[in-house]
């Protein structure tokens, strides 16, 4: 084993896993969501499983094919947990319960779907599925799911408060731990977990959990949508990236990187506009809504007094005027 990669890939995760809650903060859920789910935490793990000694490129790349099956218990399973559960808790316990109770539910759940989603992809190859058309299957149903969440954006207000230094460095060591584990089990002969692992949402968790904690569930709860959405984009990136390996003779470091540029330039760069444009069609929605039911109720007491039927006190006032 390489200890000096392991290190290096887990320390490029920690610095990128704290500027990523800070796209979260500052920028609003929606959008910040979107762009702290550029492929960019996944880019050490890659290099470390394509350049990883005694395999043959076959196995390298299945290693990195395999990532989407924990992106899909992230997006699917994990991320989901935080839209519906904090909304349920949150008037029986106090924002820090429900934070933490949220964060072990979910997590429990990603790795239940995580195991589920590699048996059923041993089961799969059994009968001739290539591991990358199951990891394609995976991505196409998390790029729907992704649609449909963020069809109808809600608010997603940027943080008014400064999350607390010591908590971004609570953030970075957990991505960098478990950016860590992902490469020993690559490097254990465990390519399809340490792939499945890859995908565990040690960003996305820290992130939530820190702007949780300090600006409470609203901008948090509103980036899931757009979290989901472009999640997607590392395992699009994993499905380039693998592909490239295998099938040219490009350097690792070449492959990377282009299939990061690919990714971005396909996947985030649109996503951003997607996401913008609900966003801004969802509220633009809600306040003619709004507009229609002020203008509906302000003419309710005009008709009401106009439809009012004679009396014979009023006729009288009538006649005598």
């Amino acid at each position: 084993m390489n200890w000096a990669r392991f290190v290096i890939s887990g320390s490029i995760g920690f610095i990128i896993a704290i500027v990523m809650a800070i796209c979260i903060e500052r920028c609003g859920g929606a959008i910040g969501g979107v762009i702290s789910s550029v492929p960019t935490t996944i880019l050490p793990t890659s290099y470390v499983f394509l350049t990883e000694a005694g395999q043959t490129p076959l196995e390298q790349s299945e290693s990195l094919f395999a990532a989407p099956i924990g992106i899909l218990a992230t997006n699917l399973f994990f991320l989901p947990v935080w839209k519906i559960l904090p909304s349920k808790l949150e008037k029986r316990f106090s924002n820090t319960a429900v934070t933490f109770i949220t964060l072990l539910i979910s997590l429990v759940i990603w790795f239940l779907a995580a195991f589920f989603v590699t048996w059923l992809e041993t089961v799969v190859s059994g009968i001739g599925v290539h591991i990358w058309l199951f990891s394609l299957v995976i991505m196409l149903i998390c790029m729907v799911v992704g649609f449909m969440l963020c069809w109808s954006l809600p608010p997603t207000p940027k943080g008014t408060k400064r999350v607390k230094w010591y908590i971004h460095l609570l953030r970075g060591f957990a991505a960098m731990f478990c950016i860590f584990v992902s490469n020993w089990l690559s490097s254990s002969g465990l390519g399809l977990f340490a792939g499945a692992f890859s995908g565990f949402p040690a960003i996305f968790s820290t992130s939530i959990v820190s702007v949780s904690l300090e600006q409470g569930a609203s901008v948090s709860t509103g980036a899931v949508g757009p979290m989901i959405i472009g999640g997607c984009a590392g395992g699009w990136f994993a499905l380039i990236c693998g592909a490239l390996h295998l099938y040219t003779q490009w350097p690792v470091l070449a492959s990377i990187i282009a299939a990061d540029v690919v990714t971005i330039v396909i996947w985030n760069i649109p996503i951003y506009f997607f996401v913008t444009w609900r966003r801004d069609a969802t509220a633009a929605k809600k306040k003619q809504l709004h507009t229609v039911v002020e203008v509906t109720l302000t003419d309710v007491p005009k008709k009401e007094a106009e439809e009012k039927p004679s009396t014979p006190e009023n006729d009288s006032i009538h006649a005598s005027a």
